[in-house]
C-alpha cells in the first residue's frame, strides 16, 4: 500500500478501472459512443463500490482528525450576567390585616368547641399557638419594595 492519503485515490482508480471493464465490453454489443469523462461521471453515480471507496476514504480523514485531537484538555466556560431593571412594590397591608383577624377567629373559637373540662386546656394552647404567631402582630411595614 502507499503511504499516506495517495493510497485512497489509487484505490480509486483501481475501482474505476475495475468497473469500466464490464461498460466495455458491453460496447461491443450496443455501441455506445461514450468520452472517458463521461463514464467516469456516469460510474460515479451509479457504482456502490465507488461510493463505498468514498465512504471509506472519508471515515479515514475522520479518524485521523479524531485521532489528532485525543488527550487534550477540555475546556468549558459558563459565565452569566443578570440586571434587575423594575422594581416592584406590593402592598400587604390588607392581606395581612385577614390573615390576623381570621387567625384570632379561629383561636378564639376553639376553646368553645372541646368540653367544659377541657377548656383551660384548650386556652393554654390557643395561647402558645398565639404567641408563636407574631408575624401576624408584626408592627413592621406591610409593604415589599425590590429595587
Amino acid at each position: 500500500m502507499i503511504g499516506g492519503w495517495a493510497g485512497f485515490g489509487m484505490a480509486r482508480a483501481t475501482i474505476i478501472a475495475a468497473s469500466l471493464m464490464p461498460i466495455a465490453a458491453g460496447a461491443a454489443a450496443q455501441d455506445v459512443a461514450m468520452t472517458f469523462d463521461a463514464a467516469s461521471r456516469r460510474l460515479e453515480t451509479t457504482s456502490p463500490a465507488l461510493a463505498a471507496a468514498d465512504h471509506a476514504e472519508d471515515a479515514a480523514r475522520e479518524t485521523a482528525a479524531a485521532v489528532a485531537t485525543l488527550r487534550r484538555p477540555v475546556v468549558t466556560a459558563s459565565a452569566q450576567y443578570i440586571a434587575y431593571q423594575k422594581t416592584l412594590a406590593v402592598d400587604l397591608t390588607g392581606q395581612k390585616e385577614d390573615a390576623r383577624d381570621a387567625t384570632q377567629d379561629f383561636l378564639s373559637g376553639i376553646p368553645m368547641t372541646v368540653p367544659p373540662a377541657f377548656q383551660q386546656i384548650a386556652s393554654d394552647i390557643v395561647g402558645r399557638i398565639g404567641q408563636a404567631l407574631p408575624v401576624y402582630r408584626d408592627p413592621r411595614p406591610a409593604e415589599l419594595s425590590l429595587p
